[in-house]
């Protein structure tokens, strides 16, 4: 029975079809070709947990062969199965509630005008910056730092974050990056909502908790 190697795909040319897995144990980086996925699984990127079994090509390197997408637990996807877990689900919803809380505020005078465009803008901004970064790395150029897609989001942008990651399917498989984000999503309602609570805002017309 052939021995299955788990890894990370750390590089990958969307235009050429290749890239490279970082294994997970110690070792180097093992060349992997888009022809050697297996099942149904997203178009490849940057950051995907794999599952693979070595072979050696023809110029005497170890290449990897029959790869999938691996879940959290190491477990291989089926076809059958989609890479975005549960709670992503959910994500657009809250995101939506959001954003008319925002507007609803901001119409209501309970929010500055100030506050409401700004947030508009940061997420345009921020959907823009995560768009740059898919093309970027399509193209294996260098690629936008996640502290700064994770510092658009706190500011304000990350509505447009979460349009990102749901219409360009990007930043959706990263475990570390996906907790990381959504921590700064919850810091960032947490600081408007005491923002408002301790009368930052100067309005003359709020609501009391």
């Amino acid at each position: 029975m052939a021995v299955k190697h788990k890894g990370t795909l750390v590089q990958w040319d969307d235009a050429k079809g290749f890239g490279f897995i970082e294994p997970r144990l110690p070792g180097p980086r093992i060349f992997v070709h888009i022809s050697d996925f297996t099942h149904k699984t997203p178009r490849p990127e940057a950051g995907l947990q794999l599952v693979y079994q070595l072979a050696i090509s023809a110029d005497g390197k170890s290449r990897a062969v029959a790869v999938l997408q691996s879940k959290l637990d190491g477990k291989p996807l089926t076809g059958s199965e989609k890479p975005i877990s549960g709670p992503s689900r959910l994500a657009p919803l809250f995101t939506l509630a959001f954003c008319f809380a925002l507007a609803a505020g901001t119409a209501l005078s309970l929010v500055p005008q100030l506050i409401g465009s700004f947030c508009l803008l940061m997420s345009i901004f921020t959907f823009t910056l995560y768009a740059w970064d898919k093309k970027a790395a399509r193209a294996g150029r260098w690629r936008t730092a996640e502290s700064t897609l994770l510092l658009a989001g706190l500011i304000g942008g990350w509505p447009g974050a979460v349009a990102a990651q749901h219409w360009l399917r990007h930043k959706t498989v990263k475990t570390s990056f996906r907790v990381n984000f959504w921590a700064t999503v919850g810091l960032h309602c947490c600081l408007l909502l005491l923002a408002y609570d301790q009368h930052f805002f100067g309005l003359p017309y709020r609501f009391d908790f």
